[in-house]
């Protein structure tokens, strides 16, 4: 038999009392199986004087973990190996000598304040979305206008509230309402531009102290005027985007409605010369596997009652299917999305569809006289390649935001090169 540890499965060479940090860590979260006899790389090694550890290991139990977990044990006199099953607790959160500990991967941590809080309302089964708020004198502007814009509704009356999860049957807000609200104070959305040339920040902007769906729109405002050029085809200026825009809006809706909002952390996107990237905090809900997460094999929405309001008003087309049109989105594309999961955090990262972009014939005329030129002027490159220089400040503005040139100067000292 191979023994491999995992985030539910804990080796022991010999005992030691260690082991009662893992057994808090099960408690607080999946439940668990620990092996007295194996070592840490899965050899089997045997325990001696199993009749003295194993009641050593039930008397250990007993009295360092408080309240007192959920435990079974078992002995194998042939493998000489003891095991302890501790199940997931209901009165969390479960301390050892005064300290709470978790599972991350295959190691037992200490938990963080945000943690100990989330464990008190999960044992009380009480979710961050539904708890009440002191404040009475919230305002839904921004809200109204998506009401009235994507379902004809003119105003968030009560009842529309308490239907949509808002307000409670005693007439008080929660945490969901506050979010929604014009008065929400949780975190909001970081947008930066990094440009790893020289290693700056070009660009930086913060959404908070608004609706969400008022940091949603303006975060949205910014990809547009970062991510999108225009590029004249025949008579007309078509607008093409160096990442597909339905893969931003998903990440995006993602990150914000499946997010951690215990975490007191903001959504940060961050626009590269080659990607975007959106870090959304909290891990994946504990009902849900990296592979069933990849593959939407299984919706588990961390915050149901944002994700239904959402979907309402219309910035989700079925719940469950968001990371499948990210992928779908580059379907037909050489570069592939890409999925972090960190210890608090999810990553999404979004790659430019193409290196060379589409250009036009003129654009490429506009590059060819640039590569081979000092730093030239609108008025000099109209010039040279026989263009109005309208178009020709068009074309470079759209070059510019795709990373292909640079400029220097302003107004009419501007000058547009190829860093070589």
């Amino acid at each position: 038999m191979d023994y491999i540890e995992t985030s539910t499965i804990e080796l022991k060479e010999q005992y030691s009392d260690t082991f009662l940090k893992t057994v808090c860590a099960f408690a607080n979260q999946d439940g668990g199986k620990i092996i007295f006899g194996v070592t840490d790389d899965g050899k089997l090694v045997g325990i001696k004087d199993l009749n003295i550890v194993y009641p050593k290991i039930e008397r250990k139990i007993f009295d360092s973990i408080t309240p007192m977990p959920y435990f079974d044990m078992e002995i194998d006199h042939k493998l000489l190996i003891i095991k302890v099953f501790v199940e997931a607790g209901d009165d969390k959160p479960y301390f050892y000598k005064n300290k709470v500990y978790i599972r991350r991967n295959t190691s037992t941590i200490e938990a963080d304040l945000v943690t100990k809080k989330k464990l008190i309302m999960e044992s009380k089964g009480i979710h961050f979305e539904n708890q009440t708020i002191k404040s009475n004198n919230l305002t839904f502007k921004t809200l109204n206008t998506y009401l009235k814009k994507s379902i004809g509704i003119k105003s968030a009356t009560n009842d529309f509230l308490k239907t949509a999860g808002l307000l409670t049957s005693d007439e008080k807000f929660n945490n969901a309402a506050l979010l929604f609200s014009d008065q929400n104070d949780f975190s909001g959305i970081d947008t930066v531009k990094y440009n790893e040339h020289t290693e700056r920040f070009t660009y930086r902007k913060n959404f908070s102290y608004c609706s969400v769906l008022e940091q949603v729109k303006k975060a949205t405002e910014v990809f547009e005027d970062i991510c999108s050029y225009e590029i004249i085809e025949g008579l007309n200026r078509v607008k093409h985007y160096s990442v597909p825009i339905k893969a931003f809006r998903e990440a995006l809706i993602n990150a914000v409605i499946h997010r951690d909002w215990e975490i007191r952390s903001n959504v940060k996107i961050t626009f590269f010369d080659d990607r975007v990237e959106i870090l959304s905090p909290g891990t994946l809900p504990k009902d849900i596997s990296e592979n069933e997460f990849l593959n939407c094999f299984v919706s588990v929405p961390r915050n149901y009652i944002i994700c239904s309001l959402f979907r309402r008003l219309g910035f989700i087309e079925r719940m469950g299917y968001g990371i499948s049109m990210i992928k779908r989105a580059y379907r037909e594309e050489s570069v592939k999305p890409k999925f972090e999961f960190l210890d608090n955090f999810v990553n999404v990262i979004l790659p430019v569809v193409n290196e060379n972009y589409k250009l036009s014939t003129d654009m490429e005329k506009i590059l060819d006289l640039l590569k081979r030129s000092t730093p030239l002027s609108s008025s000099e490159i109209a010039g040279l390649v026989t263009m109005s220089k309208t178009k020709v400040v068009s074309l470079c503005g759209s070059m510019l935001k795709m990373g292909l040139i640079n400029k220097s100067g302003n107004g009419r000292g501007t000058k547009y090169y190829i860093e070589r």
